[in-house]
């Protein structure tokens, strides 16, 4: 049987997915020809062709000798990572968040505001602009390849249009993805919280294909990453834990079902709570005190500020076995502001599903708070702008942007004669 010979097409699309490849394992750290070679399965003469071709854009560099134990030291190469940007934008309930990160998902400069999401996406996406422009967007602008949002609700992954946010009022319907490449003519991907912080929070782990990510702050929400991939559902609606009943009888939350996990746990119900226990019981806590301040309180031991912790960990408990035993994760995170209560809430929550859980589903799963705090989702949001950069669509916009920069570089560089194989730096 014969078979028809690769068009030239084919070969253009397998080079793409080769160079992707390469500046995988570039992203992670500085690696040889020989053994990206090795790593790859490829031929010498085929890495570097690929090689060549990234030294001569400048968007990988040739370093200092590597480790070698016998023989010559072989030349490490390494991934030229400010030589293009993303964006990362966190748009919570009650705050707003912009950074600036380079090719290696690493964060350069980052600012956050207090920000009311209820004041409508016109008004916040103004504040959004503020934010980017304290970072200098204007001027970086032609050097950014893309920006990724994190959303406080549910958004429709394929089109980025928000969808009946209850924590959000005045957005459903709208579209952040459009809007916001409309507003700074850079690609856009927008995505729920609580998936990007998994995202964030499973890149550098042993469990970064099996993991579930608790965002506990106004909302409730859960991250699910399976099989190395974000599981979203067919609209984008997967993971709205906060939305479960966990008491048929219990009392309504703002998505207006009753019992819903969020009208115990999520961090508006836990102030309601608050304020209806301080004319009755001893606390340092006061009628306007905020999430935060209660956490904190928490942490100090104030008895009223102990109990609803408590509390709100055994309800996170209880659908949590639910997640558990559905999917059987290697590693549970437990992040937002709700997390900075520290062991507290670590402890009310394990103690429940270690008495709910099969032992099967519980027994090789680990437990841990978040080690990113309040930037997972913001952290996450570049994790989504990078994927999108790093395929076959995204490398042609790479090399648009670092061939731009080549051509505006010579354009201010005075005239002179150069060798062959001078490159143009970055």
């Amino acid at each position: 049987m014969s078979y028809p010979l690769p068009t030239s097409l084919d070969q253009s699309a397998i080079r793409a997915q080769h160079t992707l490849m390469l500046l995988a394992h570039l992203r992670e750290d500085d690696v040889s020809r020989a053994e990206l070679s090795r790593r790859m399965g490829m031929s010498r003469s085929a890495i570097s062709s690929i090689v060549v071709h990234l030294l001569d854009l400048g968007l990988v560099l040739e370093q200092g000798p590597g480790f070698s134990s016998a023989g010559r030291k072989p030349t490490l190469l390494s991934l030229c990572s400010e030589a293009v940007y993303v964006w990362g934008v966190d748009i919570g309930a009650r705050h707003l968040g912009v950074g600036l990160f380079d090719l290696r998902g690493h964060p350069l400069e980052q600012k956050s505001i207090s920000h009311d999401v209820r004041q409508g996406p016109r008004a916040t996406y103004a504040a959004l602009e503020g934010l980017l422009e304290g970072l200098h967007f204007g001027a970086l602008a032609q050097r950014s390849a893309g920006m990724g949002v994190s959303v406080a609700g549910p958004v429709d992954f394929r089109t980025g249009r928000i969808i009946d946010p209850p924590n959000m009022a005045g957005w459903d319907g709208e579209n952040v993805v459009l809007a916001l490449e409309e507003r700074f003519g850079l690609r856009v991907r927008a995505d729920n919280d609580a998936n990007l912080g998994a995202l964030a929070e499973s890149r550098g782990t042993g469990s970064s294909h099996s993991l579930i990510y608790l965002k506990c702050a106004t909302g409730i929400g859960a991250g699910l990453l399976l099989e190395g991939r974000i599981y979203r559902g067919v609209m984008g609606g997967a993971g709205e834990l906060g939305h479960i009943s966990i008491n048929a009888d219990g009392p309504v939350g703002r998505s207006g079902h009753p019992g819903s996990l969020e009208s115990y746990s999520a961090g508006y119900a836990l102030l309601e709570r608050m304020r209806s226990h301080l004319p009755h019981l001893p606390s340092t806590l006061y009628q306007d005190s905020s999430l935060e301040d209660l956490v904190h309180a928490a942490r100090q031991g104030d008895p009223l500020a102990v109990r609803l912790v408590r509390e709100a960990g055994d309800s996170l408990g209880i659908a949590l076995t639910t997640l558990l035993n559905l999917f059987n994760p290697a590693e549970v995170v437990i992040g937002g502001e709700l997390a900075a209560a520290g062991s507290l809430l670590l402890e009310a929550i394990t103690e429940v599903v270690h008495s709910r859980t099969l032992r099967i589903n519980r027994d090789h799963t680990a437990f841990r708070l978040s080690t990113l705090g309040a930037n997972a989702s913001l952290l996450g949001a570049a994790q989504l702008a990078l994927h999108d950069l790093y395929s076959p669509a995204g490398l042609d916009t790479l090399y648009r942007i670092v061939e731009q920069a080549q051509r505006k570089t010579l354009k201010q560089a005075p005239h002179k004669a150069t060798h062959k194989e001078e490159r143009v730096p970055m």
